[in-house]
């Protein structure tokens, strides 16, 4: 049996559905026994639980499964539950029945039917009719046309998934996708929508430059869905963001005139931040805030405005004659701007409102999301989806399932004040948010880069993004799980949903090395200007006054472990497609495309810095190979495919071994080769693996004697980065925030030490102690401690301390075992090498790719071939 507890605010939980990301200890969750279990609580009531797996023990049972179901709560309560087996329950609830033909999907609900079309997308259900709409520039309408229709489908409930593009007069918006998502329940006449627009187009980025304003962004008027149902005949509005703000809709006039709601700002402090800017320069807006209004239905002339403000997050309850229903938009106002117009027989909820003359860009391989609920019933309580409810598990639980890297049972160490500032301090994250105005629908969820700042001093507004530097979402989740803190686990909700649509780049026209990736922050100590998220400007020409600037995602920038540990804890798919779409990306970035001339370019550029040498096959050792080496893990985490963690392993053979003579390598030029931590952090990651795998084997022994030999050295070597600020470009305190990676690694190198060599593990266990306290004391009275780049760097590496000293005694690691060196290759197998290389290429040669390949990276040839690739 596995306890948790679901606790409630200022709203009860009244048979509603409630999800845990549980994880479960190796041989104790079958997916047999997954279809018996209950969840009881305290007075012993059984309610039915739905499994979702998502993540397999090497046995075959369930290491983390979404775990869902129907109770009740009251509210500003904490109550604890239990997950148990019972095979002789039987539920209550009718399941959900559906059908499928050629041309619809029937969804039966405990009382309510739906019906879902499978071509122009729809939804119908009694009276009601519900469609999405898409306006491009010149106002054309569009409507939305299904070509894939997937069902996941539970006992609880059922998702019903279509994807495809936009169609007018039967002619497609080429470049332009969408995917709807709709979660039907068992139980209750709710449904959850998810709708995602998608730009397949590569952006142009004429010089490594990725401005607003690119020729492949597409430009738009709007998008909205419609509800078109009976006679409103009433309509009560609330704003839960000040729930005594609460407005009686009389019934429109006979469809004359309608009631408007238009959020279209922020409304906060600096809600007319340079972060909203367009891509000529300006704020798209000029209203601070929302405003609550009437107006003519067929213009926004003679409007009457009925109220304004700050912020509104719409409750929107209507009257039918003879039934009701309820609408809730998920984060309305943080994603503005967005409107609600109600008229006498339709709702429509514009994600992207008509603005006149101002349009929407979606840049090339960009995509937006949004939420939102509607409620058939009689006794609506979508109330609770904006006040929510929280869900817990112990800690103690969780390290006892081993199935988090180097988890311990402890919510607070010595570090635990520094980064608990996140949460409490003057410039928590949530503080940073507003100072930006990290609002609108392209920004919400990520993170002030406030380091970028320093020295800065200006008194305007500078904008630095984030963009998931070091994992932060890792970071975020890291904390949820130690502590239980929900502050936590939105935190990485809102990024994980930012770093799907925004940070990565949706598509598969660029360049190999480009599509898929990860965007890096923007730019160093430069405001990003119209760069919005993607790095580097034109703006920013001038600085770099003619040495080399641009480019696109980059290896050294890929983080998959928070997306990997958010589809576990939370059960979102689009995180697990995007550590599979990272890991692909960054193999291509190393490996090379698979075309000849792709080789050729690889093996010319065989000895720049950072890159794979093609001519030896060796790695570079840098953060960029050890993301590359937890891209692999991560993907392994989420599929079980042996194929990545065999890749891992190839990765680090070919970059570290036991022998390496360690001077050769250059670690003390610190601003060169200081991320090679990040590299053994990686390779330690890989340890645990095999740990979890029983997998003690030549492969497991191969990497922990190369992490132990580059750790001795580290004993004799390393210092703390600030006690030679002399050598630093900028002797910030990040640096004593990456001296937290040294301390881990003695800690990790204590744990994996051979049982043989006690002094030598209690020597590692002492450089860790000092080392981590260096980093507490050094950063405890800094004013910069926090920036996000150091709470980043700490959050992630929160915990590995206890684990190390906590679980030391239960492994009895064999002695360090006897290697060849390595000898260098020569030249004859260089060229044997090439010729293999080029070898597979001819095999399968394609002159279409090779086309493709060259058109992608020169305009000129692309304008010859007549942009055909």
């Amino acid at each position: 049996m596995i306890e948790f507890v679901v606790s409630t605010a200022n709203v009860a939980l009244n048979n509603d559905w409630v999800q845990i990301g549980i994880p479960f200890k190796k041989g104790t969750m079958s997916q047999v026994a997954a279809a018996d279990l209950v969840v009881i609580d305290p007075q012993g009531k059984k309610a039915k639980a739905q499994l979702s797996d998502l993540a397999f023990w090497h046995d075959g049972s369930v290491k983390w499964g979404q775990v869902s179901f129907v109770t009740s709560v009251p509210a500003n309560s904490e109550v604890n539950f239990t997950l148990s087996e019972d095979k002789s329950f039987e539920p209550t609830f009718s399941p959900l029945v559906i059908n499928t033909s050629e041309d619809r999907v029937e969804i039966k609900t405990a009382n309510r039917s739906f019906s879902v079309s499978k071509h122009l997308v729809s939804l119908a259900t009694g009276q009601h009719y519900l469609e999405p709409s898409f306006c491009d520039e010149k106002g054309h309408r569009y409507n939305a046309l299904a070509t894939d229709v997937q069902i996941d489908q539970g006992i609880l409930s059922t998702r019903v998934n279509l994807l495809g593009h936009f169609v007018h007069n039967e002619q497609v918006f080429k470049g332009l996708a969408f995917q709807l998502s709709l979660q039907f329940f068992a139980h209750c006449e709710q449904l959850k929508f998810q709708f995602t627009i998608h730009n397949e187009k590569a952006a142009k980025h004429h010089g490594g430059l990725w401005d607003l304003g690119d020729e492949a962004s597409i430009l738009f008027e709007s998008l909205q869905f419609e509800l078109n149902t009976q006679t409103i005949v009433h309509s009560d509005l609330t704003n839960l963001h000040q729930p005594d703000q609460v407005f009686a809709l009389a019934a429109a006039d006979k469809s004359r005139d309608r009631h408007c709601l238009t959020q279209f700002s922020s409304g906060g402090e600096n809600w007319q931040s340079p972060v909203h800017i367009d891509a000529k320069g300006n704020l798209p807006f000029e209203k601070k805030g929302f405003e609550l209004y009437q107006c003519q239905l067929s213009a926004n002339s003679n409007q009457e405005t009925l109220i304004s403000g700050e912020r509104f997050d719409p409750l929107l309850a209507c009257q039918l004659a003879t039934e009701k229903f309820a609408f809730y938009p998920e984060k309305f106002w943080q994603n503005f701007p967005k409107a609600i117009h109600i008229s006498d027989d339709q709702l429509v909820y514009a994600l992207f409102p008509n603005q006149g003359d101002h349009l929407y860009e979606l840049q090339g391989g960009e995509k937006k999301t949004h939420k939102f609920w509607l409620d058939f019933s009689n006794e609506s309580n979508l109330d609770v989806k904006a006040q929510g409810y929280q869900t817990r598990l112990s800690t103690e639980y969780i390290a006892s399932t081993k199935s988090v890297f180097a988890f311990a049972a402890v919510q607070k160490e010595e570090i635990s004040p520094i980064i608990e500032q996140g949460l409490t301090g003057e410039a928590n994250f949530f503080a940073k948010r507003e100072r930006l105005d990290e609002y609108g629908w392209r920004h919400f969820g990520d993170i002030f880069a406030d380091h970028e700042t320093y020295g800065y001093e200006g008194d305007d507004i500078f904008v630095s993004h984030y963009n998931n530097q070091y994992d932060p979402l890792w970071g975020f989740l890291r904390q949820y799980l130690s502590t239980g803190q929900q502050k936590w686990l939105d935190l990485a909700n809102e990024l994980a949903i930012h770093i799907q649509d925004i940070d990565i780049y949706h598509t598969l026209e660029d360049r190999d090395e480009y599509n898929g990736g990860l965007f890096w922050h923007t730019d160093h100590y430069l405001p990003a200007l119209t760069s919005s998220h993607r790095t580097h400007s034109k703006d920013h020409t001038p600085v770099y006054d003619g040495f080399s600037m641009g480019g696109g995602p980059g290896g050294q920038h890929c983080y998959t472990s928070g997306l990997a540990h958010h589809y576990f804890i939370t059960g979102d798919e689009r995180s697990k497609s995007a550590v599979l779409q990272l890991a692909k990306w960054i193999q291509y970035f190393y490996e090379g495309s698979n075309t000849i001339i792709g080789q050729l370019f690889g093996i010319k550029n065989s000895n720049l810095i950072g890159v794979k040498n093609q001519l030896t096959g060796q790695y570079p050792l840098d953060r960029g190979t050890g993301n590359y080496i937890q891209a692999q893990l991560d993907a392994f985490s989420v599929t079980n495919d042996r194929r990545y963690l065999d890749k891992a392993f190839h990765i680090i053979e070919h970059t570290i071994h036991p022998l390496d003579d360690i001077e050769q390598r250059n670690l003390t030029d610190v601003e060169g080769t200081w991320f090679y931590t990040v590299l053994l952090q990686a390779a330690a990651r890989y340890l645990f693996t095999k740990l979890e795998l029983e997998e003690l084997d030549d492969a497991f022994y191969y990497v922990r004697d190369a992490l132990l030999g580059y750790v001795d050295w580290m004993v004799e070597h390393e210092y703390p980065y600030l006690d030679k600020p002399d050598i630093l470009e900028y002797p910030n305190h990040t640096w004593a925030a990456q001296d937290i990676r040294k301390a881990n690694l003695f800690y990790l190198a204590y744990f994996f030490s051979p049982e043989q060599e006690s002094n030598i593990a209690q020597r590692y266990k002492a450089k860790a102690d000092s080392f981590y306290s260096y980093v507490e004391q050094t950063l405890a009275a800094e004013p910069t401690r926090q920036y996000s780049r150091i709470l980043a760097i700490l959050m992630q590496n929160f915990g590995v301390q206890s684990f190390a000293v906590e679980n030391k005694k239960e492994h009895a690691f064999s002695s360090r075992r006897t290697y060849q060196p390595v000898k260098s290759p020569g030249k004859l197998n260089k060229i044997l090498r090439c010729c293999r290389l080029l070898g597979c290429q001819i095999i399968k040669l394609s002159p279409s790719r090779e086309l493709s390949w060259l058109a992608r990276r020169s305009e000129k040839i692309n304008q010859m071939l007549g942009e055909r690739f």
